[in-house]
């Protein structure tokens, strides 16, 4: 499984006492989503490196999400996790800033149930993860064929190529024969006391109204960036969301 390790950039404001030893920065470990691996999250990843020097980032792009081809067919969820815990060791990192996006989000759920000391704070973005019992994700994701009368528009293309994506054969036998739904799931009481949960009100795989209001009633609803104009990955095609997105997790990297 390919992993990517960005050392820290230096901080040049950064002062320390004499005799004294400043912490490392916390460094961030990535979780992509279901598509092109890493590709399309590296503008994010850029302007996060940018907004938030110093803190070394680790990518891993999981081959059968990424439409490439493994003779090892579909990689389980806890062997994924088994070598982000490893990036962290090999980096000498005892915790990270995890942050995942949609399909990432069932991984960072197992690293979370599994080795919650190693999350220091948690963002999940368009969390496939949260209220997965609902019908809409398998519904949408698995079950349901693009109509033929649309096709032109923009929202039947994302729609075909989003069926084209889960008829990958890797794809399909990972969530079709090899996913334990009801173990990669997080609900809000199992997120970490820094978490950020950002929601797209026209996503149309992850129920987010219904995340939203859940999160409230639970009381963190602080821990929510909420966009009822925008769609599933809606972040990576709108630079100003995406910036603010950036933005909140500020708290997160202290």
């Amino acid at each position: 499984m390919p992993t990517l390790l960005s050392p820290p950039a230096p901080l040049p404001d950064l002062r320390v006492p004499p005799g004294a030893r400043a912490p490392p920065p916390l460094p961030i470990l990535f979780f992509h989503g279901v598509g092109l691996g890493v590709t399309p999250y590296l503008h994010f990843v850029r302007s996060l490196t940018k907004t938030y020097p110093g803190h070394a980032m680790i990518l891993l792009e999981v081959p059968h999400v990424s439409l490439r081809w493994s003779s090892k067919g579909a990689t389980p969820v806890e062997a994924v996790v088994a070598e982000a815990v490893a990036a962290l060791d090999a980096l000498g990192a005892p915790r990270a800033c995890v942050i995942a996006h949609s399909y990432g989000t069932f991984c960072a759920a197992q690293l979370l149930s599994h080795h919650r000391a190693r999350v220091a704070s948690l963002a999940v973005i368009d969390p496939v993860c949260m209220l997965a019992c609902y019908p809409r994700l398998l519904a949408n994701f698995i079950y349901r064929r693009p109509g033929l009368d649309n096709l032109t528009s923009l929202a039947g293309a994302m729609d075909m190529a989003r069926y084209a994506v889960s008829r990958d054969l890797l794809v399909a036998h990972c969530f079709c024969r090899q996913f334990n739904w009801s173990a990669l799931a997080i609900w809000p009481q199992d997120l970490p006391d820094r978490a950020l949960v950002v929601l797209a009100g026209g996503d149309d795989l992850v129920p987010s109204p219904a995340v939203e209001r859940y999160m409230h009633v639970v009381g963190r609803g602080r821990d929510v960036l909420y966009n009822p104009d925008l769609g599933h990955a809606g972040f990576l095609l709108f630079p100003g969301w995406q910036k603010r997105v950036i933005a909140a997790m500020h708290d997160l990297l202290e």
